[in-house]
């Protein structure tokens, strides 16, 4: 049986979850986000780059690795930053249960 504080925990995870549901409707471009932005903005490699304090290879790659999944959160919140952006993550339950199955609380 879950406790009254762990009730009330998972209930307010629930409600922070909920949150992202709206941005899980959004699709991530072909190219990934920082390409889009970075394109968007009629801003070249080398521009970017000059933010970043790297090369126009090595943003090149962060795009490439952002594109292939394989770039770390510490990447996107360094890009974030240059762009004065906010890199923000989160998870989205893929279909509606009470939020973790009692069963995984034990």
């Amino acid at each position: 049986m879950i406790d009254l504080n762990k009730k009330l925990q998972l209930q307010q995870l629930d409600k922070k979850l909920e949150n992202f549901k709206l941005v899980s409707e959004i699709e991530i471009p072909p190219k990934g986000w920082i390409n889009a932005i970075r394109k968007t903005l009629n801003m070249s490699l080398a521009q970017l780059g000059k933010l970043l304090k790297k090369t126009p290879q090595s943003v090149k790659e962060i795009e490439e690795r952002e594109q292939n999944k394989s770039i770390t959160l510490k990447g996107l919140i360094e890009v974030a930053a240059a762009l004065n952006l906010r890199f923000v993550y989160g998870f989205v339950q893929l279909s509606y249960l009470p939020i973790f199955p009692s069963k995984t609380c034990n």
